[in-house]
C-alpha cells in the first residue's frame, strides 16, 4: 500500500499557521508549526528541564536581589514590574549575544552582572531553564532528527517588507540551519488599490470611534455584504477589543475578538467553557505551589491574579473579527471590506518606549526588535492588499487632548460612507421603531421614551445611604447628581485609553506630594534660610524623594508603574529651572512663593500638611479615633493648614492654568456655593480653631504670572473665601445656606434623586457617562435642591 504523503510546515505565527490550514496545498497529514514550537520540540525531545516562565521568572530575581542584599535595586517588591524588565533584559542579551557592558555602566551594571551570575547558578541548582538555554542547548546540538517521518519540510519566508518575525540572533543561526530545505512559495496576487473610505460623521473619541465602526458593519450587513466579507482591525485591541464586544448588542449585530476574553474577566462561572478554564487555572495553582515550594519561593496573590489575566478564553467565531495590524502581515484571505480604528497619531505608529535598562534604539540595534515607523508602513500596506475597500475611522479626542490623524494615512479620501440612518436600539426605541422587546428590557425602552424620569435616569432609586460623604463628592452631586451616582455609589469607570506616563491624576499627586515633602522638611528641620540656591536644591532633592514614593510608584487602585521615558520627562519638567536655566517649572515657581512669603508663613513651623478633618451628623467637629472609627459624617484632607499668630491659612493647591488674579468663574463657583470645598474648610476651622481670621485659598503655579501692583510680588492665589468679621462673604446667612445645602444633598441621595443636570454643556461633553445618560437622547433637564 502507497504512504500517504505528509509533509512539515514552518511558519512565524499562529494565525499563518490557521492561514496555511485553510488553503488547498496542504494535505490531510500535513504538519504546520511556527519556528518557536518547533525548536521548544526539539529541546523537550531530549532534555526535562523545568521551563522558567515570567512569573516564576520575577520571583527569582526578587529571591536574589533579597538574599544578595543588593542595594541598587532595593526599592524593589515582591510583585514589581521591573522584575521581570530586569529578567528579560538578560535573556535578551543571552538571546542574542550581548554583553551587558555594552549597554550599562557603573553601580547598574555592576547590579546586573551579580544578579545575572546568581541566577545562573540558581538554575543550574534546580534544574531550570530559560528561552534563552533553550534556543542555545538546540543550536549546538542541531541534527535533523525532527524531520523524520516527513516527506518534505517546507520553511516560510519570516522577514514581510519592513517587519521580520526572527526574535533573536540565536533564532536567526537557527532558521539559517533550516535553509537547505524547501522554500514556501509565497503566491502573490497583484490586485488594484483599494478604495479608501472614511464616514460621514464626526468621530469625536475612541467609544465614538468603536460605534462608528459597528454602523459601518450594519449598514454593510443591510446591504447583502456577508460578516465574513468583513474584517475590523484596531491598532490596539487590548483597548478597543473590550469597547467592540460591549456596544454590539446596542446594534444588534454578533462579533469576536482574535484575542479572546481573560479569565479574570469572568463573574459568572456557570458556562462550561468557563468553568473548564477555571478548573484548569485551579489545578495549574496548586502545582506551581508545590513547584514554588521545592524552589523556596513565594507565590503571591498578585502573581496568581496575572496567571489568571493571562488566561484567554476564545469567544465563539459567530460574525465580525476584530483583531490587530500584526496578525494579517502575510495572509492569504482577502476581503471585500477592512475597517481600521485607531489611526490617530497616538496609535499609529505606536510610541516607542525605553526602560531604565535600555532604550528604543538599544532594542532596535541589538535585540531583533522592528522599527516601529517603517513595521506600520507595511501593516498599512498589507490591510491594503487584503481588501477591496479600506475604511479609516480616526478619533478627533483623547479625553480632553486633541488628536491628528496619523502621517502614515492617505488624507484624500475617494468616497465617504453615509451612516446617518444606522440607529442604535436606544435611539430606534425613541422613534417606536424597535420590536416589541422582551419583559427584561420593556421598562428601559420605555424609559427612553418617557417624557419623565425612571430609575435608569437616576430617579427613585432606593436604598442608598449618605452616611459618609466629602467635599469632592457632594460637588459633584451639585454638578450632576446620575454622574455623582455612577461614579461615587456604583462605581463605574469609564474605558479610559491608557496613559503613555503619568495620566492627570498621577501627575497632581505627585505635584502635590512635592509641596507637602518640602514643606515637612523645612517645619521638621527649623529651616530659616530664604536662599534660593539653597531652597532649589531641597526642593530638588524632595522632587527625587516624593517620585520614588510608595505613593508615586504603587498609586492606589492601580497596578505598579513601570518606568518609561515619559515619567522621567514629567519628573523634569517638575524640575525645570531647580538647576538648570531652563524657564521656572511649577516646583521652582512653588519654591518662589514660599521664599517671598517665609516669615508670614512662619516658615512652616505651624502648619499642618494633608490635614485630615471631620464633621459629625450635626456638621460639628469630630476628631476620628482610629481606621475603624467610622461615626463621622464628612471627612477629607486640606493640603496645608497654617495656624498662624493673627490668621488661619487653608490652601488646596490645584494643577488648573489662571494668568490672571482671579479666575472670576471659580470664584462665583464658591460664592454661589455651587463649589463647597473651601466653605467645607472654613465651616470645620471656625469652630475647631475659633477666635481668629479664616482665609482659604485656591492656589496654582501652573501660570507664568506677573508681579501684583499692590503687593509688588507673584500672586497665585486664583481663588478665595474670607471670614474675618469684616470684608467677608462667608457670614452667618452663608453658613446656614451651606448647612441646608449639605442636609438637602444628604437627604435628595438617601430619596433616590439622581436626575442628570445638563445646564453645564462643557461639563457633559466630558463627562465620563455621557453614553449611558439618556441626556443624549432626551432634552430633559432637571433642576436639584
Amino acid at each position: 500500500m502507497k504512504n500517504l504523503s505528509h509533509n512539515l510546515y514552518i511558519t512565524y505565527s499562529n494565525q499563518k499557521v490557521r492561514d496555511l490550514k485553510k488553503q488547498s496545498i496542504l494535505k490531510p497529514l500535513d504538519k504546520v508549526i511556527t519556528l518557536d514550537i518547533l525548536i521548544l520540540e526539539v529541546f523537550e525531545s531530549k532534555h526535562f528541564e523545568i521551563v522558567i516562565d515570567d512569573i516564576l521568572a520575577s520571583c527569582i530575581i526578587y529571591k536574589i536581589i533579597e538574599n544578595k542584599k543588593i542595594e541598587y535595586f532595593s526599592y524593589l517588591n515582591e510583585d514589581a514590574v521591573s522584575l521581570n524588565t530586569i529578567y528579560n533584559f538578560i535573556v535578551k542579551c543571552k538571546r542574542n549575544s550581548v554583553a551587558f557592558e555594552s549597554l550599562l555602566s557603573g553601580e547598574k551594571l555592576d547590579a546586573i552582572l551579580e544578579i545575572d551570575a546568581s541566577y545562573q547558578e540558581y538554575k543550574g541548582i534546580n534544574n531550570l531553564v530559560d528561552i534563552a538555554d533553550i534556543e542555545k542547548i538546540v543550536l549546538e546540538n542541531w541534527d535533523d532528527s525532527f524531520r523524520k517521518g516527513y516527506d518534505e519540510v517546507y520553511v516560510d519566508s519570516f522577514v514581510i517588507e519592513n517587519i521580520s518575525f526572527i526574535k533573536s540572533k540565536k533564532q536567526q543561526q537557527i532558521l539559517e540551519k533550516l535553509s537547505n530545505y524547501k522554500k514556501l512559495v509565497k503566491i502573490q496576487e497583484t490586485l488594484p488599490r483599494p478604495k479608501i473610505i472614511k464616514p460621514s460623521n464626526e468621530v469625536f473619541d475612541n467609544i465614538d470611534e468603536v460605534k462608528t465602526t459597528i454602523r459601518i458593519t450594519r449598514k454593510l450587513l443591510e446591504e447583502g455584504t456577508q460578516s465574513n466579507e468583513i474584517l475590523i482591525v484596531a491598532s490596539d485591541i487590548q483597548e478597543y477589543a473590550p469597547l467592540y464586544k460591549l456596544f454590539l448588542d446596542e446594534y444588534e449585530i454578533k462579533g469576536f475578538s482574535s484575542i479572546g476574553t481573560p479569565l479574570s474577566s469572568f463573574y459568572n462561572t456557570t458556562t462550561t467553557q468557563v468553568k473548564i478554564a477555571l478548573s484548569g487555572y485551579q489545578a495549574q495553582i496548586q502545582a506551581l505551589e508545590l513547584l514554588y515550594k521545592k524552589l523556596s519561593l513565594t507565590l503571591s496573590e498578585i502573581a496568581k491574579e496575572n496567571i489568571k489575566a493571562s488566561i484567554n478564553i476564545l469567544d465563539e467565531k459567530i460574525g465580525i473579527e476584530i483583531t490587530e495590524p500584526n496578525q494579517v502581515v502575510g495572509l492569504s484571505k482577502k476581503y471585500k471590506h477592512i475597517i481600521f480604528i485607531g489611526t490617530d497619531i497616538n496609535h499609529f505608529p505606536p510610541k516607542a518606549n525605553d526602560n531604565f535598562l535600555y532604550s528604543y534604539d538599544d532594542d532596535l540595534k541589538y535585540f531583533c526588535a522592528n522599527n516601529y515607523f517603517t513595521s506600520s508602513q507595511t501593516q498599512l500596506n498589507e490591510l491594503k492588499r487584503l481588501c477591496e475597500n479600506l475604511y479609516i475611522i480616526t478619533a478627533s479626542y483623547s479625553g480632553k487632548r486633541e488628536l491628528t490623524p496619523s502621517i502614515l494615512i492617505d488624507n484624500e479620501f475617494d468616497e465617504i460612507i453615509d451612516i446617518s440612518n444606522v440607529k442604535s436600539v436606544s435611539q430606534l426605541a425613541l422613534n417606536h421603531q424597535t420590536k416589541e422587546p422582551d419583559e427584561d428590557t420593556s421598562d428601559y425602552y420605555k424609559s427612553i421614551v418617557s417624557e419623565d424620569f425612571t430609575a435608569y435616569d437616576g430617579n427613585g432609586v432606593q436604598g442608598l445611604e449618605a452616611t459618609h460623604l466629602s467635599a469632592s463628592q457632594i460637588n459633584k452631586y451639585l454638578t450632576c447628581p446620575l454622574a455623582y451616582l455612577y461614579s461615587n455609589k456604583i462605581r463605574l469607570q469609564a474605558p479610559n485609553q491608557e496613559e503613555e506616563g503619568f495620566d492627570v491624576m498621577e501627575k497632581g499627586s505627585l505635584m502635590h506630594l512635592c509641596y507637602e515633602l518640602f514643606g515637612q522638611t523645612i517645619k521638621d528641620k527649623g529651616i530659616k534660610s530664604t536662599h534660593e540656591e539653597e531652597l532649589y536644591e531641597l526642593m530638588y532633592q524632595v522632587s527625587l524623594q516624593a517620585y520614588a514614593h510608595k505613593d508615586t510608584v504603587e498609586p492606589r487602585g492601580k497596578p505598579k508603574l513601570e518606568e518609561n521615558i515619559h515619567h522621567q520627562i514629567f519628573l523634569s519638567t517638575l524640575q525645570a529651572g531647580l538647576k538648570d536655566e531652563r524657564r521656572a517649572g511649577l516646583l521652582a515657581k512653588f519654591v518662589d512663593y514660599y521664599i517671598q512669603r517665609a516669615e508670614e508663613f512662619e516658615y512652616f513651623q505651624n502648619t499642618e500638611f494633608e490635614k485630615e478633618f471631620a464633621l459629625d451628623k450635626e456638621l460639628n467637629p469630630y476628631e476620628i479615633k482610629d481606621k475603624e472609627d467610622k461615626d463621622y459624617f464628612i471627612k477629607g484632607y486640606i493640603d496645608r493648614f497654617d495656624k498662624l499668630e493673627n490668621q488661619i491659612n487653608i490652601i488646596d493647591y490645584k494643577s488648573k492654568k489662571v494668568t490672571s488674579n482671579i479666575d472670576q468663574d471659580t470664584q462665583d463657583k464658591i460664592d454661589g456655593l455651587e463649589d463647597i470645598q473651601l466653605s467645607l474648610y472654613i465651616l470645620y476651622a471656625s469652630q475647631a480653631y475659633p477666635d481668629s481670621k479664616y482665609l482659604a485659598s485656591l492656589v496654582g503655579f501652573k501660570a507664568d504670572k506677573s508681579k501684583d501692583r499692590k503687593t509688588n510680588r507673584k500672586e497665585y492665589n486664583f481663588a478665595n473665601l474670607c471670614k474675618d468679621g469684616e470684608n467677608e462673604v462667608y457670614n452667618d446667612e452663608f453658613e446656614n445656606k451651606l448647612k441646608k445645602l449639605i442636609f438637602g444633598t444628604k437627604d435628595n441621595i438617601e430619596n433616590g434623586k439622581f436626575g442628570f443636570d445638563n445646564s453645564d454643556e462643557k461639563m457633559c461633553g466630558y463627562c465620563d457617562i455621557k453614553y449611558l445618560c439618556h441626556e443624549s437622547v432626551l432634552n430633559n433637564k432637571m433642576r436639584i435642591l
